[in-house]
């Protein structure tokens, strides 16, 4: 199954109210002498959008159910762009995943598998 999920071209700046100041989230000329095209959106944020899809989809939006979850960042995200998270449920409590970005096709996280807690049963 598949989840498209979008990202706010201005979500940098909420990690700056947070207190996250490095200036390759947000400042255009810095991400270019890094040898970014554009500031490139923080791993985690990516890592939550995934994750938040792939409980809302295998485990009906129970955070509770939420164990652990392994993974490899290995592309970049521009902010604004669309990610594709990809699922293959192997078990009640396992999902192999990948994340790519709609916009370039890329894999952004690789090597995935969120680990769940079984689901409760009154």
């Amino acid at each position: 199954e598949n989840v498209f999920v979008p990202t706010s071209e201005h979500i940098a700046t909420l990690y700056r109210l947070s207190g996250d100041y490095n200036p390759l989230h947000i400042d255009p000329e810095f991400a270019q002498r890094v040898g970014f095209e554009k500031p490139i959106l923080h791993g985690l944020c990516t890592l939550g959008h995934t994750t938040r899809a792939l409980l809302d989809t295998v485990a009906g939006g129970d955070q509770s159910r939420y164990k652990s979850v392994r993974m490899r960042f290995a592309a970049p995200v521009i902010p604004g762009q669309t990610l594709v998270v990809e699922m293959w449920p192997t078990s009640p409590t396992e999902v192999i995943f990948r994340t790519k970005v709609k916009e370039n096709g890329s894999t952004c996280i690789s090597n995935g598998l969120l680990t769940l807690h079984p689901a409760s049963r009154l």
